[in-house]
């Protein structure tokens, strides 16, 4: 059974008002099975037709239909359609950006989730809102607490840590600190920062309320990085601007980058800029001088 209402629309301009009337006449119509399965059950007999939107994969459309005892739709019913058929392509239009932007969004939160490094989200209070995969497995060795604050299995490097954290409530830049991991075979270095507005925004739509500072627990047995095409995915990045940002990620300079991509410095820093405005990424240089003045 093929419905031809349907199979007319497939070709047919967006935004195009088509009246089934014009397609198939209702004494055809009325022969064909998908009329005796589908409209005689629901006494429908006429149909409006406007194409919102068409992909490669699918086609968007909106149906009015009327029964048969109306008859068929009149000049003024068409010119209503007519008007209504801008207002709700954007709507369709809209519809597709909103979904765009949360696929976006879950893409950025399960590149986050999967992160080699731990990633911990805290309220205002400093207790714990989120904590991807690795800093859990962090908490199932013993090495991190998570509940109800961050901290670890030194006590000494907890109450630095909590100064830290209560530091990046308080606004300031936050701080590092390394930590002994559970077994004593490794330093853990954990980066506590303050959220700028956009990231806390950011998280309330991933429904991570409340953030207001996070915590990175950097592990060198854990340093594999996230795969290109997840931040491509997430962010939107090209395939270059995702080699460059892995690349400087583990720590080379941009000479270095360069040397090891084939890329100059220049085009090294050209993508770099480009990632940190399509990351939402803020840059902050720390500045200390190379040399001290003497005492007098």
């Amino acid at each position: 059974m093929q419905n031809p209402w349907s199979l007319a629309m497939e070709d047919v301009t967006v935004g195009r008002l088509v009246l089934s009337d014009e397609v198939v006449a209702l004494s055809d119509l009325k022969k064909t099975g998908f009329y005796d399965e589908v409209l005689r059950p629901q006494d429908i007999g006429h149909n409006a037709m406007i194409a919102l939107a068409a992909r490669d994969d699918f086609r968007v459309a909106f149906n009015i239909c009327r029964g048969n005892g109306r008859g068929e739709f009149e000049a003024a019913e068409r010119q209503v359609f007519e008007t209504l058929a801008p207002h709700l392509r954007r709507s369709v239009t809209l519809g597709f950006r909103l979904s765009g932007y949360l696929a976006l969004r879950n893409a950025a939160f399960d590149v986050i989730d999967k992160l080699t490094d731990g990633d911990v989200v805290m309220g205002p209070r400093g207790h714990v809102l989120f904590a991807n995969q690795t800093a859990c497995s962090l908490e199932a060795e013993g090495a991190l607490k998570l509940r109800p604050s961050i901290a670890t299995c030194s006590p000494s490097h907890s109450r630095r840590l909590a100064s830290l954290v209560r530091s990046a409530l308080a606004g300031a830049a936050g701080g590092a600190v390394s930590v002994p991991s559970f077994d004593g075979s490794r330093l853990l270095t954990i980066v506590v920062v303050s959220l700028r507005s956009g990231e806390v925004k950011n998280l309330y739509a991933a429904r991570i309320s409340d953030a207001s500072c996070a915590a990175f627990v950097i592990d060198p047995l854990r340093r594999e990085p996230v795969g290109a095409r997840q931040l491509m995915d997430a962010y939107g990045l090209t395939k270059a601007e995702a080699r460059v940002a892995l690349t400087t990620s583990s720590g080379r300079t941009v000479a270095d980058a360069g040397l090891a991509l084939g890329l100059s410095p220049n085009t090294v820093k050209t993508h770099l800029r480009r990632v940190f405005a399509k990351t939402d990424t803020v840059v902050t240089l720390d500045l200390q001088p190379s040399w001290q003045p003497s005492e007098l």
